[in-house]
């Protein structure tokens, strides 16, 4: 059974589909009608709305759950954040940091992939990007998941710097950087500093400019095995005998790179 208060995601179709908190006798509207949650719900159940469609009762997807998050800036899409985890070998227990924590979508990404065993600093020099991801994550994230996250506030670019003058053992700490803020070249020799020698560390950028400087700042600092692509993602329309891609695609969102740091 379902408990009252844990996520469900009520579903039609694929373009018809909502993330919401359950409560026993809950009336949910939307415009293919009403739809009333009993007591007693499990997951695959199926619910007729009062306008007669049809609606399944389905566990969400951590996608499902990022993709909901309130938003204070751009979130890591779903064709690219999986992507980043496996170049950047994040697995559980792994220590990761996070360099422009945006809305905190892709720091639950982290957090949940790296587990209880492993580590998420999230560094930002916004307290209002803090501030929602934290509510988000606490929201829409797995029981505790905040425990797993260390949050970092920085006035400037400076003193982000200066980080390894606190009380955390930063200097080749981390297993993997990722970076996603406008200017990423300005933070390279930060991330040189705080990744283990021979990691891997990861950027987003959605301008072509923004990955050349980044580049240049890269090869100054000794990284290697630079490698920087985009995603494209086109869905396909399947039916007996009329098979074919869809007439609209998901195209450019950013460029995402990687560099191995040395000695």
């Amino acid at each position: 059974m379902i408990d009252s208060g844990e996520f469900i995601l009520l579903f039609h179709s694929s373009q018809t589909k909502f993330l919401i908190e359950y409560k026993p006798n809950i009336e949910f509207n939307c415009h293919k009608g009403q739809v009333i949650l009993p007591t007693n719900l499990e997951f695959g159940q199926k619910l007729i709305s009062n306008k007669g469609y049809v609606f399944y009762i389905l566990p969400p997807t951590l996608k499902d759950r990022a993709m909901k998050v309130k938003r204070s800036h751009t979130i890591v899409y779903p064709k690219e954040a999986p992507r980043i985890i496996y170049e950047l070998g994040i697995l559980p227990g792994k220590k990761v940091a996070e360099i422009g924590t945006g809305s905190g979508a892709f720091t639950m990404i982290l957090a949940e992939t790296v587990g209880k065993e492993g580590k998420v600093v999230s560094i930002d020099i916004s307290e209002l990007s803090h501030k929602t991801a934290k509510a988000n994550i606490s929201r829409l994230g797995s029981k505790g998941l905040l425990e797993n996250i260390e949050f970092i506030l920085c006035e400037t670019v400076d003193d982000l710097h200066n980080l390894e003058n606190q009380n955390i053992p930063f200097t080749n700490y981390f297993d993997a950087v990722f970076v996603d803020i406008p200017t990423p070249w300005e933070v390279v020799p930060l991330v040189n500093k705080i990744l283990k020698k021979g990691y891997r560390s990861g950027f987003l950028s959605p301008t072509v400019e923004q990955v050349a400087k980044t580049y240049e700042a890269l090869e100054q600092n000794n990284f290697i095995n630079l490698d920087c692509f985009e995603i494209l993602e086109r869905n396909m329309k399947i039916k007996t005998g009329q098979s074919r891609p869809v007439d609209r695609m998901i195209a450019h969102t950013a460029y995402i790179y990687f560099a191995s740091s040395s000695i």
